[in-house]
Formats: C-alpha cells, structure tokens, sequence
C-alpha cells in the first residue's frame, strides 16, 4: 500500500474515530492519531492550514476561556479543541467528496476568508461555534462526572500518554524540527504538550462518564419490547409498489415533435382506456389532440373582465395540459388495480417504451425502481399514513395539488417490525468497470470492453492470491485500501456496518442477505459497478432492537448533556478567544 492511499484511509478513519468519541472512552487514542496523520497528509499535499507567518507576536494561551466552578479551558487547550473540530468537519467532506473537498474548505486560504453560508458567515464562523459547543459539552459533563464519583483511572491516563507519544512519533515524520514547532504548527500558537495534556484529560473524563452512562442502560428484552409497544409505528416497515405518472411527460416541449406514440402497448399490462366519461380516448383519436370536453379545459383565456385582478384560482389549463392529465389518471387507475409485482414491473416498462417512446434500458430502470421495501412511517406523508393502515394487495393513487401527478401505491407487505436477522457487515473490494455511453463509437466501445476485461482478470487474480493466502478479514482489509474503488469504505479497509438490507446493489444485496450466509463466507461477483470481493463478517440483532437499543442509549446522553448544561452552567469568555485560523 502506497504512502498516499494510507493517508487516504486515515483522513476516512478520523471521521469514524471523532463521530464515536463522545460515547466510547476506547477512542481517544484514535481520535488523535486521526487529527495527526489528516494533517499529515495536508503537509504532504503541500496545503498550508495554518499560517505560522503571518502571526503578530505569539500569545502564551494561558487565559481561561471556558469554564465551570471546578474545571476550565484556557487558550491553547480551546485552540486544540477548535483544530479537533476543524478535523471533525474536514473530514466529514473529505469522505464524501474525496479531493474535490476542496471546492468547499480551501486548506490554502484561511477560514476567516471563506463563507460557509448565504448570511454571511465564514468557516471560521461555524467552525468555532462547534468547538464552544464541544467544550460546554466536556465542562459540563465533568462536573457531573464528579459529582458522581467518575474520576480519571490509569487505564485512561495511559491512553492519554499514549495519545501524547503518537503526536510526538508524528513531530518526527513531519519534517518540523521539534515536537514543540510540531505542536503549534498542527494546532496553533500557545499550545504546547502541557495544554494539550490538560484537554485530553478533560474531554477523556467527560466520555468516560457518558461511557458508564450509556452502559448502564436498560436495554433488555424486557425494556426493548416496552418501548416497542409504546411506539410501534416508529419501528415497523411497511414494503409497497409505486410509480408516479407525470402529466408534463406527455407533453412535448414547443420546439419538440410531438411524442411517436402515446398508445397504449399492446399487452395485457397496458389495456385500453375504460369506456367512461372520466376516461380519454386512446391516443390515437381526437382525444389525444382536441381538448377534453369539460368546461376547464374549454373555457378560453383572457375572459377576466378588464380592469379587474385575476381570480386567484389557477388559470385554466390549456388543451395539451387538460389531455395530459386525463390521460395520466386513466393511466394511474389501470396500474392500481395490478397487485402482482410482475405484472406491475410490465406495465411500467411498456408505458416507458411505448407512451413515454423512451429505450428498453430506461424502462428497466423505472421497473427495478417500483419496490421499495423497509419503508418507515412519516407523519407528515400521506401515502405513509395509508399504508400503515392498508392491507396487503390495497391500493391508492394520490394526486398532487395542481394534478399534473398522480402516484400509484401498491401495498406488499403491511406494517410490522422485523424479527429475523438484522443488518450485516461486511468487508468489500470494488474493482470498478467504466462502460461506454451510448453514442459512443465502435472503437470506443471496444476499448472499454478491452478495460473491462482487463478489470475481470485483476479482480479475479487478486481474489485468489487472497484465497490462497486464508482469505482472512486481515488480509481483504489491507485489499481494500490497496486497490477498491469504492469511496464510501476504501479508506477504512472496505468495512460497511449495519447495513440494511436492500442498500446494496444486485448481487450483492442477494449475497449478503442469503439465509445461507456464514460467518467468513466469501465470493467474487460482478455488478453493474464492477467486481467485487466481499468478506462477510456477521449479522447484527433485529433492526428493531438495534434501532431502539441505539434510541434508548442515545436519549439518555441527550439528558444527561441538558441536565448537565442547567445545572452546571458554563462561563465562556469571547474577548480572550484567539485562534489561528
């Protein structure tokens, strides 16, 4: 593995590591070697975060900013806890847009420069309004950590030594002459090791609290279906079919031609119009082109008497408009009353290709896109709300305001929570396969079946080299950050947790969820990613229980921090508040 791609996969693993400190004591020591090695790889790539030089006079950062009765954060600590939560930030975006991270926080202007918002505030802005709120959050729970008896163990004081030798291991390897020029290079004038020391034992105190508190949490079987019963709708799923029929799909753009067909295909799937006067005629009959013969469609524009304000009704529609609308709602009617999901994919796909006059790959599209399964209640929607109280085979089609969509909804499955096994883990590697466009030339497209071939083979050697060598979770680990393409978890050796069931592209949503499937099952397949190899590593409890199990933990934290903001009320001083930014 490359210099580069390690730097790579520990940028990814501090967004891991600083998204997890707040509830596990056990990452602290990771949480630093994050914030060292990110900057690391800034120092590799040549960005200059901090600008040493342009400092008027250093400041010795031993002001208290922050503080409570028993416990205070002076300059320099606040200032490592600002660069913590410029990490926290940084690489939130760095895990989801790779390089082009750029585009939103340049590492080579300083913070203060560039806007984050519309209302004029800067990085630097947001930036030290989420440092403040982490160092409340630490002093606060400190003190409820000593009113309750938590103190500072030597385990905890040997993972904050610890954290100390891997800031100084990095001092070496960075090209400063000292840990001290090290130290205030990565986070700022007036920190030195002795500020950084007293941070850490600040913000590993108030985690080793929220630790035991969430331990202690009842979240037996007993006290998980209590909780289930009292809210059942926020733990159930329902599965259900749908598509939306747009009006404005069937009506051509000015300068377009009118669409080949708006025919019906010629199958059982897409039948004709029903002989009612709600219905329109096939598209090939006057009704297809003169207006429908309602006094909305007919009546002409312009008929306000003058002088007087237009009604505040929508104007009415014009002819192409009326059509389209009826159209769509025939349309609508035929497809709820198909409650087989083959048969509902059919209908889609001769709609696309001969109504919409769309490819057969657009088609297949918009039919593998009809199922949604897992979905979760939503006060606020109203196909939700019908289909936690439908039957399975029920149907409904609901119509936007200004009718020019209407939505078919099919329920397959009705509400209930999943008892069978949850979500999976897995580790991957993506060998990705670029396809040609479909204008490409012949030429074109022979070089990309060429690549792709040449992908196949690699996938395929690499995976047996693994083979051979125990196909250990170890060794996919190490594949992952060497070679997979995949950048939402090459940078944390390929690991995809909890992952639910139906998130994954086919085959490997298929694979992963097999009944069948073992601890240390392995495979090489094709998708239309590329090839993956995929470790699988274990099954998680039931989503409900792991769902309510993470609320339960999470809403006594939540507490925990507003009781301890009340009661233990900090003192923040903005006027002594000096970072390098």
């Amino acid at each position: 593995m490359g210099k580069g791609q390690r730097s790579k996969n520990n940028a990814a693993l501090a967004k891991a590591t600083v998204e997890e400190k707040k509830v596990k004591s056990g990452k602290l020591k990771a949480a630093l070697i994050s914030v060292a090695v990110v900057v690391v790889l800034l120092l590799l790539v040549g960005a200059t975060i901090w600008n040493m030089a342009s400092d008027q006079g250093w400041f010795d950062g031993n002001d208290v900013v922050m503080k409570t009765d028993n416990y205070s954060v002076n300059g320099g600590m606040f200032s490592y806890f600002f660069r913590e939560s410029y990490m926290t930030v940084y690489n939130m975006y760095y895990s989801i847009l790779g390089d082009s991270v750029s585009s939103y926080i340049d590492t080579s202007k300083s913070l203060k420069e560039q806007s984050f918002g519309s209302d004029g505030e800067t990085w630097y802005d947001y930036i030290l309004g989420q440092a403040k709120e982490s160092v409340t959050e630490y002093l606060s729970l400190c003190e409820l950590a000593r009113e309750n008896g938590v103190k500072l163990e030597k385990e905890d004081r040997q993972a904050i030594d610890d954290a100390i030798a891997d800031i100084k291991s990095a001092a070496k390897t960075s090209g400063l002459s000292s840990t001290d020029d090290y130290i205030r290079y990565v986070f700022g004038k007036g920190v030195n090791e002795k500020k950084i020391r007293k941070a850490l034992e600040i913000e590993q105190l108030a985690q080793k609290y929220v630790t035991q508190l969430t331990e202690a949490v009842d979240v037996s079987d007993e006290a998980l279906e209590a909780a289930y019963k009292a809210d059942p709708n926020s733990y159930d799923k329902v599965s259900y079919l749908t598509y939306a029929f747009k009006a404005d799909d069937l009506i051509p753009e000015d300068d377009e031609t009118e669409p080949a067909t708006t025919e019906p295909a010629d199958t059982e799937a897409v039948t004709e119009p029903a002989d009612t006067e709600a219905a329109t005629e096939p598209a090939d009959t006057e009704a297809a082109t003169e207006p429908a013969d309602t006094e909305e469609a007919t009546e002409p524009e312009g008929t306000e008497p003058e002088g007087t304000e237009p009604a505040e009704t929508e104007p009415a529609d014009d002819e192409k408009t009326a059509t389209a609308k009826a159209d769509i709602k025939h349309y609508a009617e035929e497809l709820a009353a198909i409650t087989s999901e083959d048969d509902f994919k059919a209908y889609v796909k001769n709609y696309v290709i001969n109504v919409l006059g769309k490819k057969a790959t657009d088609a297949d599209t918009a039919a593998d896109g009809v199922l949604v399964t897992g979905a979760s209640y939503s006060e606020s929607s109203d196909a939700m709300k019908w289909a936690f109280e439908a039957k399975a085979g029920e149907s409904t089609v609901i119509e936007s305001n200004d009718g020019k969509t209407q939505t078919v909804y099919v329920l397959v499955s009705e509400k209930a929570r999943d008892d069978n096994d949850g979500n999976r883990t897995v580790r991957h590697v993506l060998f990705k396969v670029e396809t040609a466009a479909d204008d490409a030339t012949d030429e074109e497209k022979a070089e990309a079946e060429a690549k792709a071939a040449e992908v196949a083979a690699k996938a395929k050697e690499v995976y047996d080299a693994w083979v051979a060598d125990g196909a250990t979770e170890e060794g996919i680990t190490a594949l992952a950050g060497e070679y997979s393409e995949d950048a939402g978890s090459n940078q944390n050796g390929g690991l995809y947790e909890d992952v639910t069931k139906g998130k994954f592209v086919e085959p490997f949503n298929s694979w992963l969820f097999d009944p069948a499937r073992k601890e240390g099952d392995h495979d090489l397949f094709e998708s239309t990613y590329g090839w993956h190899i995929a470790y699988y590593i274990k099954a998680g409890e039931p989503q409900w229980k792991a769902t309510l199990t993470s609320k339960l933990k999470s809403d006594a934290y939540t507490q925990a921090k507003e009781d301890a903001k009340e009661k233990y009320p900090v003192t923040t001083y903005d006027d002594k508040i000096e970072v390098d930014a």
